[in-house]
């Protein structure tokens, strides 16, 4: 493999972690719409906490520090709720 094709192939998992982070904002616009339906909040702490373990444990499996995948994570978090405020 060749240094340029390397550079496709993280160009293509770049696009394509995009993409994911895309179809999650809009699953999470589609959850909020219907707590705010049934007159839920829109945050669940007890819910973010268990995702957060969930995926530092995945992560670790990968060979990620749990550390980091929390620091991408909460920012993740902290930019969906910019995009997803009401305006």
């Amino acid at each position: 493999m060749t240094l340029d094709e390397l550079r496709q192939e993280i160009d293509e998992t770049d696009n394509r972690l995009l993409e994911l982070l895309a179809e999650r904002g809009h699953r999470v616009r589609v959850a909020w719409a219907l707590k705010q339906a049934a007159g839920q909040e829109r945050l669940d702490v007890a819910r973010e906490a268990e995702v957060m373990l969930r995926l530092k444990a995945r992560g670790k499996t990968l060979g990620l520090d749990p550390a980091d995948v929390e620091r991408i994570w909460r920012e993740i978090l902290r930019v969906r709720a910019r995009y997803t405020s009401p305006h």
